[in-house]
């Protein structure tokens, strides 16, 4: 039997006011692969900092919310895919704000393996792995997270809210 083509064990508490998932369209047709990213929120909620203070340095009670991504990559077609990896990182998380400037990456803090591989994806198998992002603090708005599979041109987008509340 062999290993699942990504890690499954991302587990954290989720700080949300809906709990309605939010998915990003799939990959264009005619491509063998196909990319998507789903949310398990349609909106998540910052709790701002409270505490002022006249001296550094300064606590903070700010909370800042988990977002749950669940990635996906699956070959549609009726033959075998490749992948070429060149680390052990399978995907990257990024949010972009309105202005287009990135604001959080989830590699950033993280640490992989640099070992080359190739991976076959069998004729209609999917890979599924999950993402968890702790979001900046004290930080909201409309952004966009990008999902991008590396080792491969397939990329999925998918609207993020962030409200923040306690101001």
């Amino acid at each position: 039997m062999e290993a699942p083509l990504f890690p499954r064990a991302l587990f954290l508490v989720l700080a949300a006011c809906q709990t309605t998932p939010t998915e990003a369209p799939p990959t264009p047709a005619g491509d063998p692969l196909e990319a998507s990213v789903t949310l398990d929120a349609e909106r998540y909620v910052a709790q701002a900092n409270t505490i002022r203070c006249i001296a550094a340095p300064c606590p903070s009670n700010a909370v800042a919310p988990v977002i749950k991504a669940t990635i996906t990559l699956k070959n549609t077609s009726d033959a075998p895919q490749d992948i070429e990896l060149t680390s052990g990182q399978r995907f990257d998380l990024q949010v972009v704000d309105e202005a287009g400037t990135i604001v959080q990456t989830w590699s950033a803090d993280k640490m992989f393996m640099l070992a080359t591989s190739t991976v076959t994806l069998a004729p209609g198998q999917v890979e599924t792995f999950d993402a968890e992002l702790p979001f900046v603090p004290d930080l909201a708005g409309e952004f966009t997270l990008n999902a991008t599979l590396l080792g491969t041109d397939e990329t999925a987008s998918v609207p993020l809210h962030v409200d923040l509340a306690g101001m």
